[in-house]
Formats: structure tokens, C-alpha cells, sequence
């Protein structure tokens, strides 16, 4: 394997893609390993200027770290270092996985807004399109989709999701789950990032007390919480944004969420572990 820099080219919408690069040696190898679960292509390239986002070969001295986090700004791009830490080789991938992706998004809709989003959420998939769970961290995104597949169902994208909009419709790309790289390393499955998938539902979960079912849920709720998700994998580049460029990407935000609006009625599923899962999906009245 050669270990020349690389590039990969990240889809986002039907038309659109970001670049991610990497510096030649390790960071090369990753990225390659990534493209490989990610079901793309991966190229030498002599030249990483046109990249969002780079995964650098070295870490450099502490005193010029931001903040000492994985991450610096570089102009309109982002520079990801190698994380070293006395964990197993797979959970420093896994950081460097997430500062990757979610960092060259975050500038891309900074910088290049259009139909797209990264989503913090849950995707169930359907025969006839996809199901996108969102909600607060530790509400059971995870156990629900653990459930779902348990019952059947398919799920592989959880975590993180990109999402976009094209002609009235919603559609997501599987992104891969750090918690899996986590624990299984570069054996992670496959996130076959290229086949989009239609959603015919979006839903806020959350718990029901005494039983299982989707209902309505208030608008201000509602629009808090899809908030909170759009924002959630952003945060950690947002720190080092401008108030002008904070305020810029939150309305990028807000104007997918007006379009998401005008297709999908606010509903909450009310999850209960006492009731399966695919019945209450399929008279939720999802279509």
C-alpha cells in the first residue's frame, strides 16, 4: 500500500461532494481505510489545496494546538491531527474519524450552504424508504435501532447521518458510527455512503411512560430538538467560529428545518422496551 497523500471526495447532495485529504503516511492509511467502509474511492494526489478538511501526518507542538483539541482552522479549511493517547489504536482512530468527517461538513455548509445537513440521529431503513430518529443524547437512539434489528428490521447508520433535500423529498447517507470503530477498529461494517436512501418519516423519540405509540408534538419542542441535532456534531468546530459565523451556519440550520417543516409534521415516538417496535412503526401512520 502506498503511502503517498490521498483524497477522497465525500458525497453530499445529488450533485455535490466535499474533499477530504490526507497528508502522505498514516494519515494517508486512514484515509484509505476510510474509503474502503465508506464504499468510495480513493486517490494519490500530489496536491491537497482543494480539501475541506485534512488529516495531517504529525501532531504539532502543544503551544500551537487551539485549545488542544484535534483540530485548527486554516483559512476556510481545517487541519485534523493525529490523536495521541494511551487508548488502543482503534478509539484514537475513532476521534480522528469524527474530527474528519464532521469537521469538513461543518465548513462546507459554513462556507458552500445548500440542501444538506448532518444529522445526529438514528436511521431505520425500510424497503420503501428510510425511518430518521432524532433526540436528546442518551434517550435510546441506540437501543431503538438494537431493538429494530432485533425485530427484523435493518439499521446501520447511527450516530451521525447527512441528510438532503431535492425536489420536495428528504433523502440520508450512512455515515459510519464511531461507537462501532470504537470497538471493532478498521472491521467496522460497511456505510455504503453513495446509495441514498428516501425518508418517509422523521420522528423525535422520546420515552413513554405507560405504553408505545407516535403521536403530535409541539412545534417549539419539536423545533428545539431538531436544533440540537443539526447542531450536535458541529459543536466542536463552532467553538472557534466568529459571531457572524456562528449566526451564519445556525441559519443554514434554520432554513433546513423550514424545509424539512413543509414535508414531515412534527410527531414524537414514545418508545417503551415493553412493546415491540415494528407494530407501533407501522400504525404510526408513516408514509
Amino acid at each position: 500500500m502506498t503511502n503517498s497523500a490521498a483524497i477522497l471526495q465525500l458525497p453530499l447532495d445529488s450533485g455535490r461532494s466535499v474533499r477530504l485529504g490526507a497528508e502522505s503516511g498514516a494519515g494517508s492509511a486512514f484515509l484509505r481505510t476510510l474509503a474502503s467502509v465508506l464504499q468510495l474511492e480513493c486517490r494519490e494526489t500530489a496536491d491537497l489545496s482543494g480539501c475541506r478538511a485534512v488529516l495531517a501526518s504529525q501532531t504539532p507542538s502543544a503551544s500551537k494546538f487551539v485549545r488542544c483539541r484535534r483540530m485548527m482552522r486554516s483559512g476556510e479549511n481545517l487541519v485534523v491531527y493525529p490523536v495521541v493517547r494511551n487508548h488502543p489504536m482503534r478509539e484514537c482512530e475513532a476521534l480522528q474519524l469524527r474530527a474528519l468527517l464532521c469537521g469538513a461538513v461543518t465548513l462546507e455548509m459554513l462556507y458552500r450552504p445548500g440542501s444538506f445537513a448532518l444529522m445526529h440521529g438514528t436511521l431505520l431503513e425500510e424497503p420503501d424508504g428510510g425511518i430518521l430518529l432524532f433526540g436528546t443524547s442518551g434517550i435510546g437512539k441506540s437501543t431503538t435501532r438494537k431493538r429494530y434489528i432485533a425485530e427484523g428490521g435493518v439499521s446501520v447508520a447511527d450516530d451521525a447521518v447527512l441528510c438532503y433535500t431535492e425536489n420536495g423529498e428528504f433523502f440520508a447517507r450512512r455515515l459510519p458510527t464511531w461507537s462501532d470503530w470504537f470497538q471493532f477498529g478498521s472491521s467496522s461494517r460497511s456505510y455504503p455512503v453513495k446509495d441514498s436512501i428516501r425518508l418517509k418519516s422523521v420522528l423525535w423519540l422520546s420515552r413513554g411512560s405507560e405504553r408505545q405509540e407516535i403521536t403530535s408534538a409541539a412545534y417549539a419542542k419539536w423545533h428545539a430538538q431538531l436544533m440540537s441535532a443539526l447542531v450536535l456534531h458541529c459543536h466542536t468546530v463552532m467553538r472557534d467560529f466568529s459571531d457572524i459565523e456562528a449566526e451564519t451556519l445556525l441559519n443554514t440550520m434554520w432554513e433546513f428545518i423550514v424545509k424539512l417543516d413543509a414535508k414531515f409534521p412534527p410527531r414524537t415516538l414514545q418508545a417503551h422496551l415493553d412493546h415491540p417496535l415494528m407494530p407501533t412503526l407501522a400504525s404510526g401512520g408513516i408514509k
